[in-house]
């Protein structure tokens, strides 16, 4: 689709996420905005305009708040950006929203750390199984390989601790909770 409408920013109101293309002398440019109703006048770009073609946008997630830019039609390669609050970040959350605790290597253990700093070297303050929900407190790092989540675990017991963003995936990757 050229644009979705969704409640991206989670202010429980639709926003506008489209497809852009721009034609710029002898070649053309492709990018994705996003128009929120909390602020209509003020676009957010979610990927700005580059000379990658993008084919449409796709809603992703059970709350439907994660972006999918079409870079590719026929595959299941495309990165997927969310509202952090501040911005558009590839393969981010923001503060409030869930996440499923995860990994992406199927090498790894059946339990998976959560730490008591944002560093592998602190001490571990429990482990939990793949695909255990949590809320997410607070945000460490701007990029995927430096960003860590503390996060809220949904357990019977209290748990929180921070987690690497390798380890934080979208609730749809995961089955229901």
């Amino acid at each position: 689709m050229p644009w979705i409408v969704a409640d991206f920013d989670h202010d429980g109101r639709p926003d506008i996420v489209a497809a852009v293309v721009k034609r710029v002398a002898t070649r053309t440019q492709f990018g994705v905005i996003a128009v929120h109703a909390q602020t209509p006048t003020k676009l957010k770009w979610v990927v700005p305009l580059g000379e990658q073609l993008i084919y449409g946008v796709k809603a992703e997630g059970r709350s439907s708040s994660v972006v999918l830019p079409l870079f590719c039609i026929a595959c299941d390669a495309n990165a997927w950006f969310n509202w952090t609050g501040q911005s558009y970040e590839l393969e981010g959350f923001g503060i409030g929203q869930r996440l499923s605790i995860d990994y992406s290597e199927p090498a790894l253990p059946v339990a998976l750390e959560i730490y008591a700093l944002p560093k592998q070297t602190s001490r571990i303050v429990g482990r939990v199984k793949p695909c255990t929900a949590a809320k997410v407190l607070a945000v460490r790092g701007t990029t995927t390989e430096t960003r860590w989540y503390f996060v809220d675990v949904f357990l019977s017991r209290p748990l929180r601790g921070w987690i690497p963003a390798t380890s934080a995936v979208v609730e749809y990757s995961c089955p229901a909770h």
